[in-house]
């Protein structure tokens, strides 16, 4: 066996290792999910099998079945119009440039920003701010005065939206104008705001994530743990209102 041939098998071996479920979306109808599985059936195996195989063929991956199914899938793809439509997209852009990654988490660090400045808008609403290990506090545990909790959240509102202004910038320099300079070179007009492929970029970095840290029984843990905080969360607040209403404090309630 050759250096090359078992390199090759070396690969092969841990993609294998790696392989777990994955959980995508497909957006389908009653009659296609119907013809999805009588379609796989009439193979004996399930559907997730044939988009399985087919993903392998279609990107050379783990489950490729051989040269000229390769060939098959990529003038599939060719001819349904998705290489014409990454000519005018801007990750397929940062891709080209080698600059996807490090854009997304330019994005990514942004979100974290203004997620930020939501919590802190928040904690000035409420008087409540969830700290960093779960556990939720009130401006009466931290100051004598509710003006002083609030000025707190302002400041760092203030420090938070300065940051995100010059890291913006910065987006729109490093990143935006030199794609808006390519396609203008290429003929190309852009739809398309900065804000709402920064967007798009954020999507699809989380998803990315998603698919290539969690297992599905993972990924299901995660959002029932949050489903239940939220709850929790809840009960607490409506049992603070009834605490502090009118007819509770004047000895009311029955």
């Amino acid at each position: 066996m050759t250096d090359w041939e078992l390199a090759l098998k070396k690969q092969r071996e841990e993609e294998m290792g790696s392989v777990r479920g994955r959980r995508f979306i497909l957006n389908l109808s009653d009659a296609d999910v119907d013809r999805l599985f009588q379609k796989a059936a009439d193979a004996g195996i399930y559907p997730e099998e044939i988009l399985e195989r087919f993903a392998g063929d279609l990107i050379n991956g783990t489950f490729s079945q051989g040269g000229d199914e390769r060939e098959l899938a990529g003038q599939w793809f060719e001819r349904s119009g998705f290489s014409w439509m990454r000519e005018a997209d801007f990750s397929a852009y940062l891709r080209d440039a080698d600059l996807w990654e490090e854009a997304a988490e330019d994005v990514q660090e942004m979100e974290g920003k203004e997620e930020s400045i939501r919590r802190y808008s928040k904690a000035i609403q409420e008087g409540r701010y969830r700290l960093p290990s779960g556990s939720v506090t009130a401006w009466e545990e931290r100051y004598p005065k509710k003006e002083m909790w609030d000025e707190h959240f302002r400041r760092n509102i203030r420090m938070e939206g300065k940051e995100l202004a010059k890291r913006k910038n910065a987006f729109e320099e490093d990143y935006w104008k030199p794609y808006l300079e390519h396609m203008e070179r290429k003929g190309r007009a852009v739809a398309e705001t900065m804000e709402s492929q920064m967007k798009k970029l954020l999507e699809m970095k989380r998803h990315y994530e998603r698919l290539q840290g969690d297992a599905i029984e993972e990924d299901i843990a995660e959002e029932e743990k949050k489903e239940g905080e939220d709850r929790r969360e809840g009960d607490v607040r409506g049992e603070e209102r009834q605490e502090q209403s009118p007819m509770r404090r004047s000895g009311k309630v029955r």
